[in-house]
């Protein structure tokens, strides 16, 4: 299909395929994205798989269809799509200024501030209050200004820097916080393994992992799909000249994790509104079913009733025959006696 064609979704096909085919193979044959199908669905008033059916039609468990709602007057029974126009870009990294890390601790963060008196032995600093870097004396120095750099730059975007002290996974890693999104990134030493040979020992050789001079920074975080995540020293380039990338990509994580929650509400809200629909044609087969016990009940109720009026016209009716045979016997008895006391 080429790009530039212009697609007709039909509302009643475009409703079968959508409950024939998952949805991120399907927006592929139309070249758009899967937000942008779902929402072309909701302006077609067509309802969407809620999450996990297609795990439970791959394990043959019991699924359930939304069947497609009557069109009303606002119904759009049929869309245009222009690929070129619903496709969702991806952003680049905008031109920053060209910002170099600082080359003294003139301006410290708290943060580093307190990592620094940390170091020192200062019994005063909690080591909550501090980060525990993975990184040799010997770069200490110079990874703890990268920090500080990359610390002030971000605050001066609005971001807060927190410490995470609560996942596991990623405990003790600072962290960009913007209207709730959170970016987590660390610095550390990149390290080279080494055999010890350990003579007369049970366990043969050891091995050990040493620094190697090479500083490698990090991004964390669910949104950062698209942008690059490691930066590392190498010969040609050092950290310091990826600065402006780095805050870059940092900032353009929290605004993709602002999309994706805008993107994430809107998601829960059309599985609240299939849900109401699930729960109200729950409701509506319900009450038939207990409409038809009841008439099936009152079906049974009249069988009987006229079971037993049947009944009770055939006794009736052989009594009132029985009644009628002994009137005209004893009207004929009186008959024959009157004759006879004439006689």
């Amino acid at each position: 299909m080429d790009l530039h064609d212009i697609i007709i979704l039909k509302r009643q096909e475009l409703y079968d395929k959508v409950w024939s085919t998952p949805m991120n193979k399907l927006c592929k044959l139309y070249n758009l994205s899967d937000n942008g199908l779902r929402k072309i669905c909701k302006k077609m008033n067509i309802p969407t798989t809620p999450s996990g059916y297609w795990s439970k039609l791959r394990f043959n468990k019991n699924v359930s269809v939304i069947p497609l709602p009557a069109p009303d007057s606002t119904t759009v029974l049929e869309y245009k799509v222009d690929p070129e126009k619903e496709k969702i870009l991806i952003k680049k990294p905008i031109n920053l200024p060209d910002i170099k890390p600082n080359d003294s601790f003139r301006n410290p963060h708290p943060i580093i501030k307190n990592t620094l008196q940390y170091l020192k032995d200062d019994k005063s600093i909690d080591w909550k209050a501090a980060l525990h870097l993975k990184i040799s004396k010997e770069c200490r120095k110079r990874g703890l200004l990268i920090l500080n750099s990359v610390f002030n730059e971000l605050e001066k975007r609005g971001c807060k820097i927190i410490v995470n002290r609560e996942d596991n996974y990623l405990r003790g890693y600072p962290s960009a916080n913007l209207d709730g999104i959170v970016i987590h990134f660390d610095l550390r030493e990149i390290t080279n393994k080494r055999i010890v040979k350990v003579a007369k020992s049970s366990w043969g050789n050891q091995t050990e992992f040493v620094f190697n001079g090479k500083l490698e920074f990090r991004l964390h975080g669910y949104y950062l799909n698209n942008l690059r995540k490691i930066f590392t020293d190498c010969p040609k380039r050092k950290i310091e000249d990826y600065f402006p990338e780095i805050i870059n990509n940092i900032m353009l994580g929290i605004e993709y994790g602002k999309e994706g929650r805008i993107l994430e509400a809107e998601r829960r809200k059309e599985d609240e509104r299939l849900r109401v629909i699930k729960e109200t044609e729950k409701k509506k087969i319900a009450e038939e079913n207990r409409k038809f016990g009841l008439l099936q009940e009152m079906s049974t109720q009249l069988n009987t009733y006229n079971a037993i009026n049947y009944l009770i016209s055939q006794i009736r009716l052989k009594y009132e025959k029985e009644i009628s045979s002994n009137i005209k016997l004893r009207s004929e008895e009186r008959r024959v006696g009157k004759e006879c006391r004439s006689r």
